[in-house]
């Protein structure tokens, strides 16, 4: 179960396209793409990508909001 959220963790940073240009990075995301697919047994990987980049979203959103929080209290004026 470990193994699987690596690589889910892997394919959800390389799902943002900043390292799209890097072959290594590209064979690394294709092995873990087959190695998902294979665990999920052919269901839809699409689906999958959406729910992830959401909660994904969801996270970053919440890291924002608390820094601007925090913001005012840390910052040296």
């Amino acid at each position: 179960m470990l193994q699987f959220i690596l690589l889910l963790a892997i394919f959800i940073s390389s799902s943002n396209a900043q390292y799209e240009n890097d072959p290594d990075v590209k064979d690394v995301v294709d092995e873990s793409m087959m190695k998902i697919n294979k665990q999920l047994k052919g269901q839809s990987l699409f689906k999958l990508e959406r729910i992830l980049k959401a909660n994904v979203l969801v996270v970053q959103s919440t890291i924002y909001k608390v820094t601007l929080i925090l913001t005012p209290t840390t910052c040296l004026k």
